[in-house]
């Protein structure tokens, strides 16, 4: 009989459909911001160069952009739960987009960098906006799936937007580029406004509406209670979030490592076409989020987790012996599986331990977790290459995954975390 009750409950969450007419346009949008986003990481440092600035102007440009980011976006997931999502979207592509078509004008290079900060905030408006609804639309039983196939669209990104981004400069140029990118946002623009499924979904509202509802059922002093509730802290971090999301901080620390010294690291090695490290990777993330979520609804997130905590430390270690490209590539393989299972399981965790009408600050949360892990890594590795060598950069980021695996399962023992 239990047998018979596991396979109705198994059939009733396959027939839950992931690919609605709303979660199709999420996708789209997301696919088309990242892939604008990382052609105008490739393209704009060789154009502030090109306008006879120097390389360090070329990289504040970067450094700028990501900041702002960081700063704005636990603001767009409070205003998320408070607005509503379609607003922080439109917003959000609002700014990416005519800071996209700014760039085609020559400017002074303090109105450059003002731009690009704007930039910056409409980028993570954007992210924050397209992840929450993703999650909205998404049944709670397949979010780690549908979350795996939104992640897809990073990685088919980075795949191919460097590339497409320097064929059309070299043979259009820059501006005709950046009118390219400016369109491509009007188009989001527009598909952003079809996204209006929120008029159907009663429970996107601000908490402190919640608590307010449920404390004036219940007779208590309710304008008090919601005040002593709902601080400041609690709107811009979400509480339920934030231990599935801290993984995700031990994750994007080790990860780091590979975006900023794996380059330098091959050269001191002398390994040639290193380069295939990222492509073999990158395959190997888009295949294994094409079924992690199912496995992860079927037997739990320990099955997704555990392995791909193992993987990515076993990958990063395996950098440091690789003294040949075949070696290489076979911590890429191991580095891509890693982390195609952990960011999308991580993600799906923290979304579904929050409350509904939460959402939007769950994945702020989590987005900022990548952020602060990306900018201390890039900190912390790069006094570590100074001081020791790129070696342990490797070392030492093997260890961080290996000290998350040690938490996480301590955590399961404790019950903070599934």
């Amino acid at each position: 009989m239990n047998e018979i009750k596991a396979d109705l409950k198994k059939d009733v969450r396959l027939k839950e459909s992931i690919w609605t007419d709303a979660f199709l346009k999420v996708l789209f949008i997301s696919l088309a911001v990242r892939i604008c986003t990382q052609m105008q990481n490739t393209i704009l440092p060789l154009y502030v160069l090109d306008l006879g600035y120097s390389a360090l102007t070329a990289g504040l440009m970067t450094t700028v952009f990501t900041l702002t980011a960081l700063i704005f976006r636990p603001m767009a997931g409070s205003l998320m739960d408070k607005k509503g999502r379609f607003v922080i979207l439109f917003i959000g592509t609002a700014l990416f987009g005519i800071t996209s078509g700014l760039y085609i004008f020559v400017m002074p290079i303090g109105l450059f960098i003002v731009i690009r900060a704007i930039s910056g905030i409409g980028f993570s408006w954007n992210g924050t906006a397209i992840s929450t609804m993703a999650s909205d639309v998404l049944p709670d039983s397949r979010m780690s799936e549908g979350i795996g196939y939104l992640g897809l669209s990073q990685t088919i990104a980075m795949a191919v937007a460097p590339g497409l981004a320097l064929a059309l400069k070299d043979a259009y140029g820059f501006k005709s580029l950046f009118t390219a990118v400016f369109s491509v946002m009007v188009l989001v623009f527009i598909i952003g406004f079809m996204i209006r499924y929120e008029k159907n979904s009663p429970y996107i509202q601000d908490r402190s509406t919640v608590l307010l509802q449920q404390s004036e059922s219940s007779g208590i002093d309710s304008e008090a209670n919601v005040n002593k509730r709902i601080t400041w802290l609690n709107r811009i971090f979400e509480a339920d979030a934030w231990k599935p999301s801290i993984f995700m901080l031990f994750v994007a620390i080790a990860n780091c490592s590979v975006g900023t010294f794996l380059a330098v690291y091959a050269i001191e090695k002398g390994i040639l076409n290193f380069g295939l490290f990222y492509t073999v990777s990158a395959v190997m993330m888009a295949i294994v989020r094409l079924g992690a979520g199912r496995i992860s609804m079927k037997f739990g997130s320990a099955v997704i987790l555990i392995p791909g905590f193992i993987l990515l430390s076993i990958s990063l270690a395996g950098i440091v012996i690789s003294s040949s490209l075949p070696l290489l590539l076979t911590s890429a393989v191991l580095y891509g599986i890693a982390m195609g299972a952990l960011q999308p399981e991580i993600n799906a965790m923290a979304v579904v331990a929050a409350a509904k009408e939460r959402r939007g600050s769950a994945n702020a949360t989590f987005l900022m977790m990548i952020d602060i892990g990306t900018g201390l890594g890039a900190a912390v590795w790069g006094w570590i290459a100074y001081v020791t060598g790129t070696a342990w950069v490797f070392i030492l980021s093997s260890a961080v995954s290996a000290a998350a695996l040690l938490i996480y399962i301590l955590g399961r023992k404790k019950k903070w975390v599934r």
